[in-house]
């Protein structure tokens, strides 16, 4: 069944269909996100129409999903028409250029950078990693080229500032085609937080104020005094009355305040992109503390890496098929891993739609065979 953040429909009584994506891209720990497998299931699932219409409000994420997904869109027979409702950043603007049309509200964002990575190793590991995440740069790079029709050059500067569209700048640019009247946003995504350069208003979620009955941006931790409480806790502060707190039970409640609120920016500081359910629940269950935060996220993403290292050689292709007219399977082992990974390739129609090229596939098996698999490339 689709998941709350990825929705397929058949228009009734017409070959056209919708397509939403509104998370991230990729599945973490929880199962929430676009996976590009369920993504394929369910636009097979769609059958023979001549147009969908791809609706699109994400921050990115997994960077393999999301070429993945892209290529799907891209290879599809029918019309391709791409709407950014919210954002489409990251990985997420990648999908978006597999549209035939692309439209965005006036209010929309659109954002490209860098691929990023978490690794672990020595020096080499380091260079290592260091070559494979230019390498994937390159291949988000061709979808943007492709698209907008600007150098290598210039996207590749885009991308190492960190480059945060309006509609109309990605009109301008060539991301997109056509801007229309601006939407209600539809949702805000702590991801956001991760990047260097996000606009500050996406990194807010709203608030009912409930003397006024509307909705208005957070507050910050500095602002909680004793007027907001009266204004935005009643029941709070009914409750602090009936207990008859004396001045010096209030002078500890508030030395408790503070120490709570210092307990939860050092949770927060442990921060890593991918569990920030995980930091959530850690941040208000009144116990855990920073370093205890630290050593649960270094675990949770231990695990996350050994599911999605399972996933990967559970998804990975077969053998090379038996030659034709032997009993046997040909035996690669021996062949350098540049030489395997060419023959796999040209052999494999599978494996040529689960990775963007041979180049990617070398240095991703050279990096699964040494042990050192860069796991979550957002």
């Amino acid at each position: 069944m689709p998941k709350h953040w990825f929705k397929t429909q058949n228009k009734t009584d017409t070959k056209n269909a919708e397509i939403h994506i509104f998370d991230f891209i990729g599945e973490d720990w929880y199962g929430d996100g676009v996976n590009a497998k369920s993504f394929n299931r369910e636009l097979k699932a769609l059958g023979d129409v001549d147009t969908i219409d791809v609706f699109i409000n994400s921050p990115g994420g997994a960077v393999f999903d999301g070429h993945a997904i892209h290529n799907m869109l891209m290879r599809h027979p029918a019309t391709i028409n791409v709407f950014i409702d919210g954002m489409a950043a990251s990985i997420a603007s990648v999908i978006a250029m597999a549209g035939d049309t692309i439209t965005m509200p006036a209010n929309a964002l659109m954002m490209i950078h860098n691929p990023v990575t978490i690794a672990l190793g020595d020096a080499q590991d380091m260079r290592d990693t260091a070559e494979f995440l230019e390498k994937v740069k390159t291949a988000s790079m061709s979808a943007y080229e492709a698209r907008t029709g600007l150098s290598a050059d210039e996207i590749s500067k885009m991308m190492d500032e960190e480059t945060w569209m309006t509609a109309a700048e990605a009109v301008a640019m060539g991301f997109a085609d056509e801007t229309t009247e601006p939407i209600k946003a539809v949702a805000s995504f702590d991801a956001l937080k991760s990047f260097e350069h996000t606009p500050e208003f996406l990194t807010r979620k709203k608030i009912k104020n409930s003397s006024k009955g509307e909705d208005t941006m957070p507050f910050e931790m500095k602002d909680i005094t004793r007027d907001f409480l009266v204004k935005n806790c009643a029941s709070l502060v009914e409750e602090i009355k009936k207990e008859g707190v004396t001045e010096g039970t209030a002078a500890a409640r508030a030395e408790g305040a503070k120490a709570e609120m210092e307990r939860i920016k050092s949770v927060e500081e442990q921060f890593m992109p991918g569990h920030e359910a995980l930091i959530a629940s850690m941040k208000f269950d009144g116990k855990t503390t920073g370093p205890e935060a630290a050593v649960a996220v270094l675990n949770a993403e231990k695990q996350q890496r050994a599911s999605i290292a399972t996933n990967l050689q559970q998804d990975a292709p077969a053998p090379i098929a038996q030659q034709e007219g032997k009993d046997q399977p040909v035996d690669l082992s021996g062949l350098p891993v540049e030489e395997r990974c060419k023959a796999e390739w040209e052999q494999d129609a599978k494996l040529r739609e689960q990775y963007i090229s041979l180049e990617v596939y070398t240095s991703f098996t050279r990096a699964k065979e040494e042990g050192r698999v860069a796991s979550t490339t957002r």
